[in-house]
């Protein structure tokens, strides 16, 4: 796959886009430069990985379903209509996405042995997953639209439901820009929950408790369009109950979307009130490139606020619960990337009055917050820096040498936690460090794929000063961390090895024959996990494993398709020491 990919490219594609906190959506940018059997690969290749992680063995039997059900519902083109979106979205296509991905995901379950769909196409979706009859972002039921009975607004209408998972479907017709009240008062119905849907199924709003302590259903919901709207009760149990739609008489302050915000200048205050659960009001200011802003909700009668930024499409930039612990008064600090007009949306948790003001920040950053204007660090130099608010970012740049091993470190002064990464200049993350060892400071050992200039991001929890030091590291890698210098092992031979930092990588390389099955096994020395890969000379990965039965050590059990050399790659978490040993299986 290298071949036909490019290095650059083959880089990318072996990077980790999961993470325990996040997604990244650089991920879905890589498609449209891969040929439609490339785009399949790649995603089959993370379906597996995601599967295996789970404990799942992935045989070739089950590959190929895969593979057939990705080439069937025509992947290549889903996956190419979702990184078109991460440049443009479009709320629409976003929806069509999401219920083509839900049926390729109900197409994969079908490839898993053992795994029953129940009776007929969504069995599953409706019944396993949701188990509280009709759910409206998985489409409908037996309990769905087509048997959905009609209410006129202001209407009070009794239903029951009659056993555990039971639901009641309505429809009402709205009218663009209405705000709706819509109400479930319980009979002898424990506790209920509400849902509204759109003729496909998808969720504009839910609510399940009305109040803290009061188990009865209400919600409010401005209809962004016009036409057919789907309501669905259900409850915890069985028993009767009470629906409500109505137009709400409450007379709303400002927009809810960006459509009609409201103007406020820097540095004017503007007092505001949220009229409903739910209600979120829409200001917009005009933001100049470069300023800091520092935007701020005082609470009046509302108890707990929010607030975001976001451009004209709505999009988010930045966002702020609480200014600090036990403080629920929202405030962020935001850089205007350009110019032009911003959205401010302030929200809360309940009802109330508050303040929103925009003004310009007095601080004065230390550093640039992005690879643009950041400063020059000399390798083996120290340089002292301050993060002076929260989500402030400083950025360095320093020149790189191929294959050498850099250690980056942030040492903690007053600043109480950090994190640290090395990025190029478009940005992607290269290596990432949070906290290094019992410390809640960052280093990151990181070995350079090509020469020239990248750059080191600190960023931290909270503020305070920090000195960061970009140096060469002492450490003597045993082996090499990838195909070319990979070091050869016999069969039937143990292979001594030490991953001597985090992230570090032994690959090996051994010469199979066609059809011979080989276990291949790492025994844990002082490394305290393990994970082994097997690989082609193109790079494309043939088997995998972290964990084998009870044990943080791994093996692989894998028969060769083709005569010739292939490649493992040893990983673990953490640092240590360990044993590889490759045989043929008896």
């Amino acid at each position: 796959m290298g071949d036909a990919v490019g290095e650059d490219l083959e880089w990318v594609l072996h990077q980790v886009v999961l993470t325990e906190d996040e997604t990244r959506l650089w991920d879905a940018s890589i498609y449209p430069c891969l040929s439609t059997p490339l785009v399949e690969a790649v995603f089959l290749a993370g379906v597996v990985y995601g599967m295996e992680l789970e404990g799942m063995d992935v045989g070739e039997e089950q590959k190929a379903c895969l593979q057939e059900v990705i080439a069937e519902m025509d992947g290549a083109t889903l996956l190419l209509g979702i990184a078109s979106q991460v440049e443009e979205p479009d709320q629409a296509a976003q929806m069509e996405s999401a219920a083509q991905l839900l049926e390729l995901m109900a197409g994969f379950l079908r490839c898993t042995p053992g795994f029953d769909l129940g009776d007929g196409e969504d069995a599953f979706l409706d019944e396993d997953v949701y188990s509280s009859g009709w759910s409206c972002p998985l489409g409908t039921t037996s309990d769905g639209v087509d048997a959905a009975a009609r209410l006129g607004l202001g209407e009070s209408v009794e239903g029951v439901l009659e056993s555990d998972g039971d639901a009641g479907v309505f429809v009402f017709e709205s009218v663009e820009g209405q705000l709706y009240e819509i109400e479930v008062e319980l009979g002898s119905l424990s506790d209920s929950t509400l849902a509204l849907c759109n003729a496909d199924g998808y969720e504009l709003a839910w609510n399940d408790d009305r109040s803290v302590g009061d188990p009865a259903s209400r919600l409010f919901w401005r209809a962004p369009v016009g036409g057919d709207v789907y309501v669905g009760v259900s409850g915890y149990g069985e028993g009767s109950y009470t629906l409500t739609v109505a137009v709400s008489d409450i007379v709303d302050d400002y927009s809810n979307g960006v459509v009609g915000a409201a103007g406020v200048e820097v540095g004017e205050a503007v007092e505001g009130v949220l009229e409903y659960p739910d209600d979120v009001d829409y200001f917009v200011f005009g933001a100049v490139e470069g300023v800091l802003y520092e935007i701020e909700v005082g609470l009046g009668s509302l108890s707990d606020s929010a607030v975001a930024v976001r451009d004209s499409d709505g999009y988010e930039l930045a966002w702020n619960d609480d200014r600090s612990v036990g403080d629920p008064v929202s405030r962020l600090f935001w850089r205007a990337p350009v110019g032009g007009n911003f959205h401010v949306e302030v929200s809360g948790y309940g009802e109330g009055s508050y303040t929103v003001t925009v003004g310009v920040s007095d601080i004065v950053d230390d550093y640039a917050d992005q690879v643009e204007g950041a400063a020059m660090v000399e390798v083996g130099e120290a340089v002292e820096g301050v993060l002076e608010y929260p989500d402030d970012v400083d950025y360095f740049v320093f020149g790189a040498v191929e294959g050498v091993l850099y250690e980056i470190e942030v040492g903690l002064d007053s600043l109480s936690d950090s994190a640290v990464a090395v990025q190029d200049s478009y940005g992607l993350v290269l290596g990432s460090n949070d906290d290094y060892g019992d410390s809640l400071a960052s280093r990151l050992v990181w070995k350079a794929p090509g020469s020239g200039d990248l750059y080191v991001e600190v960023s931290g929890y909270g503020e305070g000063s920090y000195t960061l030091t970009v140096g060469v590291s002492d450490i003597v890698d045993d082996y090499a961390d990838g195909m070319e210098g990979a070091a050869r092992v016999g069969l039937g031979e143990a292979v001594d090895g030490v991953l001597e930092y985090a992230d570090d990588v032994d690959a090996f390389v051994f010469g199979a024959e066609e059809g011979v099955l080989y276990e291949i096994e790492v025994i844990l020395g002082t490394l305290s996990d393990s994970a082994i890969e097997v690989y082609d000379s193109d790079g494309v990965e043939l088997a995998w494993n972290d964990d084998y039965g009870d044990s943080l050590a791994s093996r692989i059990e894998w028969r060769s398709p083709a005569g010739g050399d292939y490649f493992i790659e040893v990983w673990g978490y953490g640092e240590g020491s360990y044993t590889l040993s490759v045989e043929v299986s008896e």
